[in-house]
């Protein structure tokens, strides 16, 4: 999901679709985007946190 987030970020200006943007926002609120070099579990078991607990599929309004 960190990853995908990246990527679509890289494609600015274009804008990602309505959930896909839905969900990166959601994602950037816990876990932030790219930036100075630092250790990344802390992100990763957040960004996996996340998912698991279904926040990323409410964020998106999937069922």
């Amino acid at each position: 999901v960190m990853t995908a987030a990246r990527g679509t970020d890289l494609r600015a200006p274009l804008q990602p679709g309505l959930a896909t943007g839905a969900v990166i926002a959601a994602l950037r609120e816990t876990v932030p985007g790219p930036g100075p070099d630092r250790h990344l579990a802390p992100e990763i078991e957040a960004a996996y946190a996340l998912v698991t607990s279904g926040a990323l599929r409410a964020a998106a309004r999937l069922p």
